[in-house]
């Protein structure tokens, strides 16, 4: 869980702290230096990573990166996030969670890392 590497010298593979969202969040929270756990995830901002356990069972299941925020009219925020998902790049947060629904993921935990600038 101390290593983060898309190819790991000699095995020809990504690290599990690359490739598995758990240990990458695992990772990100103890070895990065880069991120803090955020308490609630509809304020992450810019290069923030947001974590889903699909089924809440207590294993992360994916994991979405913040590329910016829409501000509505009212002052609303709504974090607009990309994922290695088929067509899901640059959708809202809230977006997100409805596509979920719909494939019948509906007890979900959230987790969120929000970048320190």
């Amino acid at each position: 869980t101390s290593v983060w590497t898309w190819n790991l010298s000699g095995i020809l593979s990504a690290s599990r702290t690359w490739s598995y969202a758990p240990s990458n969040y695992t990772f990100m929270k103890d070895h990065s230096n880069t991120f803090t756990v955020m308490d609630n995830i509809w304020h992450a901002w810019q290069s923030s990573l947001l974590y889903v356990d699909w089924t809440s069972d207590g294993t992360i299941d994916h994991v979405m990166i913040v590329v910016g925020v829409l501000v509505s009219d009212s002052g609303t925020v709504d974090p607009i996030i990309d994922q290695k998902t088929n067509n899901r790049y640059q959708i809202t947060l809230h977006q997100s969670i409805a596509y979920a629904a719909q494939a019948g993921h509906k007890n979900l935990t959230w987790y969120g890392l929000q970048y320190k600038f």
